[in-house]
């Protein structure tokens, strides 16, 4: 194969997928539309010092391949045991980032669409013999809109929102025994390992249907309501927060994945968890087929684009994730 692949997404799909073969000696370059890599493996920290884990809260090693990267990167000191879950330490965004350490990703970088094109595909003006799309499925269904098979597949898949609150608070708070509405989900991020213990930390999920009949609000106005609810679970006062942030994840959670664990048309594979479920181990399972999709191909046919898909069985799953 000449030439790098493109990936599109450096989220755990995308990195996955960019390790794999870049250890196979296939050459890629990663685009990220976003400022840092991991999709929703987050870490936001503010300019003031405070950090807060406001995506996925943890993960658990429910599939083979999975549990030996998480074992790799707790023995390398960018994983830890906590609480039930294995979370990245100093903040999630450390395991995809132990993943993405000597790949080429550009950042900041948006593509707009995949076009087959004379010896590959053309991204964002360049020409590649191959072409591994992780985007979330309803951008995955915009970009590979002239590939039929990868359209239809991700605009199959259903995924869900979800509003979230990062707080902070000078007073100590007591555990949430309960939630109030509509809140589905509160972390506190001061008590996990190799977190600063003040100020006190939360990061609150609020429930899907909530979300879903509040998508379109702006943050502002959003903010205070998780607040309040947050507030009332820990029994603090809201008007004493020091940091009361929303963040709105469009396409949190796939709630109904299309089933195999990658798509691939030719030299153009589509991955991410939208195919198998909404686990992370999902997403690095997602990102292994893909590159094993591409390294099949190495000495067969040029591209083409086909309306069939080739389907790779998805291997067993087990356990979940959290929120």
């Amino acid at each position: 194969m000449k030439g790098p692949v493109a990936i599109i997404g450096a989220g755990l799909a995308g990195l996955t997928a960019a390790r794999t073969l870049t250890a196979a000696g296939v050459p890629v370059i990663v685009f990220e539309k976003s400022r840092g890599v991991g999709g929703r493996l987050a870490t936001r920290r503010t300019r003031s010092g405070l950090d807060f884990d406001h995506g996925a809260p943890g993960v658990t090693p429910d599939a083979a391949a999975f549990a030996d990267f998480l074992r790799a990167a707790t023995a390398a000191g960018d994983a830890a045991a906590f609480d039930g879950w294995i979370i990245g330490v100093p903040g999630m965004s450390a395991l995809p980032r132990s993943l993405a350490t000597g790949l080429d990703i550009r950042l900041e970088t948006s593509v707009e669409a995949v076009a087959p094109v004379p010896g590959g595909w053309r991204v964002n003006g360049e020409t590649f013999p191959a072409v591994i799309c992780t985007a979330p499925a309803p951008q995955t269904a915009r970009l590979c809109g002239a590939i039929p098979a990868i359209a239809r597949a991700a605009a199959s898949a259903r995924m869900i929102p979800c509003w979230t609150l990062m707080a902070a608070w000078n007073s100590d708070a007591r555990r949430a025994e309960s939630l109030t509405a509509p809140l589905a989900q509160a972390v506190r991020i001061s008590g996990r390992p190799q977190r600063a213990p003040a100020p006190e930390r939360w990061v609150a999920h609020a429930a899907p249907d909530w979300t879903l009949a509040n998508l379109e609000r702006a943050r502002e106005d959003v903010a205070p309501v998780l607040l309040a609810a947050l507030a009332a679970s820990l029994d603090l006062d809201p008007g004493a927060a020091i940091r009361a942030e929303a963040h709105r994840w469009r396409y949190a959670r796939v709630a109904q994945p299309v089933g195999p664990p990658c798509v691939a048309v030719g030299d153009i594979v589509a991955a991410g968890d939208w195919l198998l479920g909404p686990n992370a181990s999902d997403a690095h399972a997602s990102g292994l087929a893909a590159a094993a999709a591409i390294l099949s191909r190495q000495g067969g046919a040029g591209t083409g684009v086909r309306d069939t898909a080739t389907r790779t069985a998805a291997p067993p799953r087990r356990g979940g994730d959290a929120e």
